[in-house]
């Protein structure tokens, strides 16, 4: 499975929706990467002082999941429709 190459991912479960015109995906990211990562990128200054709870919680986490998502999607040559997205 592409997604699961993603180093943010721990487990990914996708599947899909007939309501939808695009997969769904259940995520439970890799906490040590994903805090590197945004310790790296300076997406969220204060992501130290969230919990993990709060960080699936936070908008601007879940768009910077979901662009590295998108990278190794497009790297894998997945097609628009095999894509997750966040609605």
């Amino acid at each position: 499975m592409a997604y699961q190459t993603c180093k943010l991912i721990s487990q990914v479960f996708v599947d899909g929706n007939s309501q939808k015109n695009y997969p769904v995906a259940i995520v439970v990211p890799d906490f040590t990467d994903l805090r590197s990562a945004l310790s790296n990128s300076k997406v969220l200054q204060h992501h130290k002082k969230l919990l993990d709870s709060e960080l699936c919680r936070n908008e601007t986490v879940n768009r910077f999941v979901l662009e590295e998502m998108n990278a190794i999607a497009t790297l894998k040559l997945l097609k628009g429709f095999e894509k997750v997205c966040n609605e």
